[in-house]
Order: C-alpha cells, then structure tokens, then sequence
C-alpha cells in the first residue's frame, strides 16, 4: 500500500515540479521610468491626453482631479491622492476621498492604476512596472495640487502605496497616509503559488484563462472589472509579497489602517502584524457595520453607504491632528 501511495504522489508532484523548473516568472521591475515633466503646466489638460490614449475607459472611470476651487484650479495646503484596489476604478469608495478632501479644502487626485476601469482584456496590461509609474505619477501630480501630499489607498493599491513609503524616491514626498483594508495577503485559495516560478501556467491550471465573480449590485458592476484574465493576478501578487517584505521599520510616514476583522478578501491579521513594525506614528481601527458581503470595501456607495460619513469624520480628525491642521 505505501509503495502504491508513493507512486501515486510521486505521478501528482511531477507536473507541479515541471512548472516549478520550466515554468515563466512574472516579470519584477521596479524601476520607475515616469518623467514628471512630461506633466507640463496644464494638469487636466495632462491627464486628458494621456487616458485619450487608452481605448475603452469606462466614462467618469479615468484619471481626474475633483479641484478645491474648480474656478481657481490652484493649489492647496493639502492634496489627497487617491489610489484604488485591484479590479476597482477611481469611483471605488467614492464620495469618501472627495468629503474628506471637501472638509480639509484639498484638492483630490483620483488615481487609476493601468488596465482598471476599462475593459476586460485591459486587465490583462498590468504589470509590476506600470503600477510603480502610476504611483510615481500619482505623488507628481499630488504635488503639484497641493504644499503636502496624503496617500489614501484601498486593498492592493495600499499595498503599492505601503511598499513606496519604504522606497528613499517616494518616502520622504508623503505626509501622511490611510489605508482602507490594505492588501498584505489574499485569503483566496491557491493565492500563494501566484509569485511561484511557473505561477502563469499553474493559475491557468487553477483557475481557468479568465477569473471572475458576480457584482453585488449595478454600481458595483460599474466601478469593478468582474472578468478579466487570470494573468492580471500575477503583479498584483507580485506587489502584495513586495510590500509584506519591505522594511516598514524604516517608513517615515504616518499611516492610519483601517481594516474589518471578518475582512473574507485579505487577511487583517498580517496587517495587525505590518502596523506593529510601521517605524512611524500609526493608529490601527477596526471599521464596524460594513455593508459589503466580503467586509472588505470600507466605505463608498457601491458597497458600503452607512459607514461612509464615520469613516470621512475618522480620516478628517486623524489627519488634522497627525498633520498639525485647525480644525
């Protein structure tokens, strides 16, 4: 029988092992390539000429500045800099940056990380290197809205943002930061082979060439990408392993994480255990009453209407006390 067992194991180990010898690696640059003079004097102008670039962006889904005084379009004491989670949109937790922004007269950048808000195949375009350009864009242009710049950031793209406020070119350039159930391990079956050599041919195994799930509601469908290729999972992977492996004792910049214990996307746990070494000032809150069924997206009319104003007052006071601001 243990002869038969070994044998057995033995024929199911092989393919695994062929993956892991012969497979592909997705691809880890973090080098970023953004020329922030290419944004020139005009920002909207800016931001307009470059998603008139990218085909099949969904409408009020690309890039965009909510400004503090539409009129003026000058700059403010503080910008806020919105970056989105992995298949969301700028709109994924909205209107919660724009009141935060609204009761502190920020100017707000609303962020959209490469192949989101468009179409399906879209997805299928991003890669560790462009997510680093999107941040590194992101913090230019939150510099030019406003004297100090704040990170809030969802999911995997607090993630991004974790891992940049290790990085010496973008953390000493980020006053402060919240970050809303951030992404430092997904709780999804399978989700810790995807930075594995031969993590793109395995996921096809796994999971089928495209991976999806059925939208809550017609808004949720609207701001999410609920089909997309199963290979758009690689970077976003990629990043979440770069930012659990960062050297937070070394981050510089206040941080306020927001996460639900009963979060079924990605693990609180690990991001209790992140807060603890953040080597800057940091509160950790436990967000109650969320209305999405994973208890992952915070806030935002989408999924989560009634904690939206708790959470805009929560931000408001931490930042006004972290930042030194009057209330």
């Amino acid at each position: 029988m243990l002869p038969l067992l070994a044998a057995i194991a033995i024929v199911l180990a092989a393919p695994v092992a062929a993956l892991w010898l012969l497979g592909s690696r997705t691809p880890v640059d973090t080098e970023t390539s953004f020329d922030a003079a290419s944004i020139g004097d005009d920002l909207d102008a800016y931001l307009a000429r470059r998603e008139a670039m990218v085909s099949g962006i969904r409408p009020g889904l690309g890039k965009q500045i909510a400004w503090a005084d539409p009129e003026r379009r000058g700059r403010t004491r503080i910008a806020i800099v919105y970056i989105h989670g992995f298949s969301a949109s700028p709109g994924e937790v909205r209107p919660l940056p724009d009141i935060v922004a609204r009761k502190l007269g920020a100017n707000l950048y609303l962020a959209r990380l490469t192949g989101h808000g468009a179409t399906s195949e879209a997805m299928g375009t991003l890669s560790v290197k462009a997510m680093v350009n999107d941040l590194a864009e992101a913090i230019a242009i939150g510099e030019r809205l406003g004297e100090k710049v704040v990170i809030v950031a969802s999911s995997s793209g607090a993630a991004l943002a974790s891992w940049g406020l290790t990085r010496p070119e973008f953390r000493d350039r980020i006053a402060a930061a919240v970050f809303l159930s951030p992404n430092y391990g997904v709780l999804a079956f399978g989700s810790s082979l995807l930075t594995m050599l031969g993590a793109r041919e395995l996921a096809r195994i796994l999971f089928g060439p495209t991976r999806s799930f059925e939208p809550s509601n017609d808004l949720h469908a609207r701001l999410w990408t609920n089909a997309y290729p199963v290979e758009a999972l690689l970077p976003m992977a990629e990043m979440v392993r770069l930012a659990v492996h960062a050297p937070v004792e070394q981050a510089r910049t206040p941080v306020l994480f927001l996460i639900s214990p009963d979060d079924t996307v990605v693990d609180p746990r690990i991001t209790r255990r992140i807060a603890a070494r953040w080597g800057a000032p940091h509160r950790l809150v436990e967000v109650e009453g969320v209305e999405d069924p994973s208890r992952h997206v915070l806030a935002g009319d989408a999924m989560s209407p009634s904690t939206t104003e708790p959470l805009a007052k929560l931000m408001t006071g931490w930042l006004r006390e972290t930042l030194g601001l009057a209330s």
